[in-house]
């Protein structure tokens, strides 16, 4: 091992067995997940880092590659996921919307840098895809994380969109296939398992920092 020394400031994100909010886990140095951790973040803000932005920036600049200004909508942005998407997204000059579950969430959404935070508690899949349409107009990337609202997501979505479903899920889900054929929209998931470690490393924070200004 070269990268680092003995009492050097790290963080990881995966391939560890005890999580990161363990005080002590054990990571490999050479699959991409271990990096240096700057002095001005702390360890428990390193803790929380990992994971949500390794996700984050393999939707945003792997699988999806928007050009600015084009519309992201966020499902669950008041989450780790989210916020993060939130924060990247708005970093790389996309037009962010979320959707959250309480004022808090929804708050907490719009300070990671979305534009307007929907509530999908007091409002039905088919209630949002209708507002979002109004109010936003069409979206070209969409981050959903319930299989079940797929077919009615389709209707606010731009001809040639992605829509990248979290997991993992075990339910079975019916679609109809036929609308997403006619407006050529893309969906897919994601999984960190396929991840090269150079794709990997692209996500450590200072690199990441390199990335988004």
């Amino acid at each position: 091992m070269t990268e680092f020394e003995l009492g050097d400031r790290v963080y990881t994100a995966i391939s560890t067995k005890t999580g990161t909010y363990a005080k002590y886990c054990v990571a490999s140095v050479l699959d991409g997940t271990v990096h240096a951790l700057p002095d001005t973040i702390s360890f428990a803000e390193g803790a929380c880092y990992g994971l949500p932005y390794f996700v984050a920036h393999r939707i945003l600049a792997k699988l999806s590659r928007l050009p600015p200004r084009a519309t992201l909508l966020v499902k669950g942005a008041s989450g780790a996921v989210g916020n993060a998407l939130a924060q990247v997204g708005s970093a790389l000059n996309l037009r962010v919307y979320g959707t959250a579950g309480s004022f808090n969430g929804q708050k907490a959404a719009k300070e990671c840098g979305c534009l307007q935070v929907f509530n999908h508690v007091e409002n039905s899949n088919e209630e949002l895809v209708k507002l979002v349409k109004s109010r936003v107009g069409g979206v070209d990337l969409l981050v959903e994380s319930r299989p079940e609202n797929l077919q009615s997501d389709l209707a606010m979505m731009k001809p040639g969109g992605r829509v990248i479903l979290l997991g993992p899920h075990e339910e079975k889900v019916q679609l109809y296939l036929r609308p997403f054929l006619a407006k050529e929209v893309y969906l897919s998931g994601v999984n960190l398992a396929n991840a090269k470690v150079n794709d990997l490393f692209e996500v450590s924070i200072n690199e990441l920092k390199k990335e988004i200004t």
